[in-house]
């Protein structure tokens, strides 16, 4: 179920946790890796894939470490008001947090 998919970002690291059930078999799958953003578009990497609390057989953790190779994202923002230009995504308690840069703009007084 996506809506339980938990996402945590810190310092350009991103943690996914989502629990799952299979076949009676109950865990959480933590996926961790990176978040960078570049020519205006946030980019996300994972590099390791597991189950919390249990160590999978062999051929299953196989499975998560092909799985992991694919999945990437990127996510393209849409055109900003003064040219805003995104420099860092994370999270916080209250939520996500995007940094954003512009350059000459004009401010009216």
């Amino acid at each position: 179920d996506p809506a339980t998919l938990q996402v945590k970002v810190v310092d350009n690291n991103v943690e996914l946790r989502l629990p799952i059930a299979l076949a009676g078999f109950e865990t959480t799958l933590v996926a961790k890796g990176t978040v960078t953003v570049a020519e205006g578009q946030i980019n996300i990497k994972l590099s390791d894939v597991s189950a919390e609390g249990v160590e999978l057989p062999r051929a299953a953790q196989q499975i998560l470490n092909n799985f992991k190779s694919k999945l990437t994202a990127t996510i393209r923002t849409p055109k900003m008001p003064y040219t805003l230009t995104i420099r860092n995504v994370e999270t916080n308690t209250d939520g996500v947090k995007v940094t954003a840069t512009a350059a000459n703009v004009q401010l009216v007084t």
